[in-house]
């Protein structure tokens, strides 16, 4: 009787066609989850902070879990990579090769990198700081990089707006070097900003460098140049905070 019984679900379970699909989906879907929990949990545990690689995501909830969500997803939908990961979990001796492990470095890299970009910030520490500045510093090029032989953008300094030293930030004693980068068009109006060095790591110091954002901006500009030329770069300008 029992043959008979597993003959006939064998019988459904073909002529169907759907339910033949639902173990290894459930299993995806476990294994989705196992992956996802693991990697929250080693994210979240209280531990010295590692100066590597997705350090400024440790311990920040929100960041970790939309990151591990979205590596969970990459990984597992990847046949290669799921069966890695069930090897070296079924048998911990054995190590996974580098270049699977690459690729899930890849992803989790990318899905934090999604993360932190969504919500625009990172916490307060000397890892993500130390992050943020790799940042600016790798991916904004020097005035005369992307023309060698070129004349950078030049702000003219008696047109411009002197930055108001802000009350607060005098009270604290807040001084320091604000270093901005404005990208100039072609006919001398900027078109993007940013801080490329604060002044400092206090709130005053941040006020400092918002301030200096407001008034240099009103400043005007002459493009780079090349062999008479005009042409889009980034121009540089640095004010020193100093009180007297």
């Amino acid at each position: 009787m029992r043959y008979l019984v597993t003959a006939f679900a064998l019988v459904l379970l073909s002529a169907t066609g759907h339910i033949t699909a639902q173990v290894p989906v459930q299993q995806k879907q476990a294994d989705r989850e196992a992956v996802r929990s693991h990697c929250t949990g080693h994210f979240l545990a209280e531990q010295k902070l590692p100066t590597v690689p997705l350090a400024a995501i440790y311990q920040q909830e929100v960041l970790v879990q939309e990151t591990c969500s979205c590596a969970a997803d990459r990984v597992t939908s990847n046949d290669r990579l799921s069966k890695a990961i069930a090897t070296v979990q079924s048998a911990p001796d054995k190590d996974m090769n580098a270049t699977d492990t690459a690729q899930i470095l890849g992803a989790l890299l990318v899905c934090a990198g999604e993360a932190i970009e969504r919500h625009g910030q990172l916490p307060k520490s000397m890892v993500a700081v130390a992050g943020l500045e790799m940042a600016k510093a790798s991916m904004i090029p020097g005035p005369t990089s992307l023309q060698a032989d070129g004349t950078p953008p030049m702000m003219d300094p008696r047109r411009c707006e002197k930055p108001e030293y802000p009350d607060i930030a005098r009270r604290a004693g807040a001084q320091g070097r604000t270093r901005l980068a404005f990208f100039v068009n072609a006919v001398g109006r900027f078109t993007k900003v940013h801080i490329v060095r604060s002044s400092g790591d206090t709130p005053a110091h941040k006020l400092l460098d918002f301030q200096a954002v407001a008034a240099l901006s009103s400043c005007r500009w002459e493009p780079a140049r090349k062999n008479n030329e005009r042409y889009a770069d980034w121009g540089f300008v640095e004010f020193v905070w100093r009180l007297e």
